[in-house]
C-alpha cells in the first residue's frame, strides 16, 4: 500500500535525523586534532562532494575539510559554531 511505503520513508527520515543529533551531542567527527597524530589541523576548501555531504546530514553536522600539517592527513570534521551573544 501507498500509506506503508508513507509510513515507512517518515520512520526511516526520523530516524536518521536522530542518529545525526546523536552523533553531534556525543561530539563524534568533531575538530579536536588530527586522528593520526594529534597535531593542530588547517582548513582547507571543501569540494562539491563535501558541500553534497552536508547537505545530506541536514546542516545538522556542519563538515569542513581539514588537513594535518604534521602526517598529511586530510578529512572532514565538524565544529560546532559558537554564536555570538548579543550586546547589551
Amino acid at each position: 500500500m501507498i500509506i506503508d511505503d508513507v509510513v515507512f520513508i517518515l520512520v526511516v527520515l526520523i530516524a536518521s535525523i536522530l542518529c545525526l543529533l546523536i552523533f553531534r551531542a556525543l561530539g563524534i567527527l568533531k575538530k579536536e586534532s588530527c586522528p593520526k597524530c594529534t597535531n593542530v589541523l588547517i582548513r582547507k576548501h571543501r569540494s562539491f562532494n563535501d558541500k553534497m555531504l552536508i547537505v545530506m546530514t541536514l546542516y545538522i553536522l556542519p563538515f569542513k575539510r581539514y588537513k594535518c600539517r604534521k602526517c598529511g592527513w586530510e578529512g572532514l570534521r565538524w565544529q560546532v559554531e559558537r554564536t555570538k551573544l548579543p550586546r547589551p
